[in-house]
């Protein structure tokens, strides 16, 4: 009863110790994904503000012209020099990038301002990497973000496209880093590996323990085995005497008649046939759940569950001697030969003192039978 509530203990502790490292390890990645997913809003919503502010000094400068964009800033300089002063001042570590493009009637784009360290001239040519995708963002109204991620440094690029009645006039794009997310992601990596290793240590560890108790309990089981008959044996007996409540079993003690003179005249071997032979029928005629034991040599403690049949003890023992009798064990050298019992039966083994009396109650209604 104490290893019952130890076991149940150990394993409530070992439960709970590895649900709490799952719920570490997700908790741990949860929030890493929450606080980067914040921290690229929060850096998303910044840019947008800034671009916003400067696609309005844009549209105050032009909004009287009826001109195209691209011919407007040819003809002014000082136009052209504001925008590009208005994109530097955006520049920062973050965003090395930062220019204003036109599409052309070719279906190709230039550059109108550049806010970048290394500035492109007016009107040159830009090549986009997926040129289709850019021309329908140029011409819709919604501001996209692409991933720029296999170029070194960059993060992503937002596409602005700029509308003046209804009409795109140019885009603003804004290429992109944030390190934050990935210094918190590499701060918080390793915490994360270091739980995951402890999860791998305790299921390795579990594994190992449960391949060391498998093999304790097919070794245990295999030493409660009879090695001739396979049935149970003493040891398993004595176990068994100690924890099982006699209150639904009843006893039958089952000899082998002249089983001496069997070894005597045919030989140990054909007396290992006969033993093997009467453990085949009785198998047949007991439930899964009675017990068969080889007491001694020829000496059999049979363990018959009360509940789980409607058939008395002593039809099932009156069965067991009759088909012993009928079914004879045929050998090659001496032919069939006769196997024949006497069995003893203890119909009230709970109300004996112990496991032995029971035992002994039905070995002296055996000596009667016989």
């Amino acid at each position: 009863m104490v290893n019952s509530y130890f076991r149940i203990v150990i394993s409530t502790i070992f439960i709970f110790i590895v649900g709490a490292l799952v719920w570490l390890i997700i908790s741990v990645d949860d929030t890493s994904k929450k606080l980067t997913y914040s921290i690229e809003e929060q850096t998303r919503e910044l840019i947008l503000q800034q671009a916003n502010k400067f696609i309005k000094i844009l549209i105050s400068h032009i909004k009287d012209s009826n001109q195209e964009l691209p011919l407007l800033l040819k003809k002014d300089s000082n136009l052209r020099k504001i925008l590009n002063e208005n994109l530097e001042v955006m520049r920062n570590s973050n965003i090395p990038y930062i220019y204003l493009l036109f599409l052309d009637k070719d279906g190709k784009f230039r550059y109108l301002a550049d806010g970048s360290e290394k500035k492109s001239d007016f009107y040159q040519k830009f090549d986009p990497d997926d040129l289709i995708r850019w021309q329908k963002i140029y011409k819709g109204d919604k501001v996209t973000l692409l991933d720029q991620s296999y170029y070194h440094g960059l993060w992503k690029s937002m596409l602005i496209p700029i509308k003046q009645k209804r009409k795109s006039i140019a885009m603003l794009v804004i290429d992109y880093s944030v390190t934050l997310p990935h210094s918190v992601n590499a701060i918080l990596a390793p915490l994360k590996n270091f739980l995951m290793l402890i999860f791998a240590a305790i299921v390795l560890l579990v594994l190992f323990v449960t391949f060391e108790l498998l093999q304790i309990y097919l070794i245990k089981k295999k030493s409660y085995k009879d090695s001739l008959t396979k049935t149970y044996n003493r040891g398993f007996y004595n176990t068994i005497s100690k924890k099982l409540s006699l209150e639904r079993y009843h006893i039958l003690m089952i000899d082998l008649d002249y089983f001496k003179k069997i070894n005597d005249l045919y030989g140990h071997l054909i007396g290992d046939m006969a033993l093997k032979h009467t453990t085949q029928i009785i198998k047949k005629i007991l439930h899964k759940k009675d017990y068969l034991i080889r007491f001694g040599g020829e000496e059999f403690v049979v363990l018959l569950d009360t509940k789980v049949r409607k058939t008395t003890s002593v039809k099932i023992a009156e069965k067991i001697r009759k088909t012993l009798e009928k079914t004879l064990l045929k050998t090659e050298e001496f032919g069939d030969i006769n196997i024949c019992a006497s069995i003893g039966l203890n119909q009230e083994p709970h109300k004996d003192k112990s496991f032995q009396s029971a035992i002994k109650n039905a070995d002296i209604a055996l000596y009667e039978a016989k």
